[in-house]
C-alpha cells in the first residue's frame, strides 16, 4: 500500500463515519497500521495502530485525532 492509498483509506473510513455508518474499531486500527507502514506520520497514528483488543473502545477518538492531525478535510464523526 502506498502513502496515497493509505490516506485515501483513512478518508474513506472518515466519510463512512461522517454519514453515520458504523465502522468497527478493528477497521480503524487496521487503517492506522496500514498508514503507519505506508509512511504516514502523525503523533496519534502509532497509538491508534498499536491498540490492543482490550483498548478498542479508544479507537474512534484516536482515529478522529489522526484525521485532525493530518488535516483530512472531513469532520470527525459524532
Amino acid at each position: 500500500m502506498t502513502r496515497d492509498d493509505a490516506l485515501k483509506q483513512l478518508n474513506h473510513l472518515a466519510g463512512e463515519r461522517a454519514f453515520g455508518r458504523h465502522v468497527g474499531s478493528d477497521r480503524l486500527i487496521q487503517s492506522g497500521l496500514d498508514a503507519l507502514i505506508a509512511g504516514v506520520e502523525s503523533p496519534s497514528l502509532a497509538m491508534l495502530a498499536g491498540l490492543l483488543r482490550s483498548e478498542e473502545p479508544e479507537a474512534p477518538e484516536l482515529f478522529d485525532q489522526v484525521l485532525e492531525e493530518l488535516g483530512a478535510g472531513l469532520p470527525p464523526a459524532r
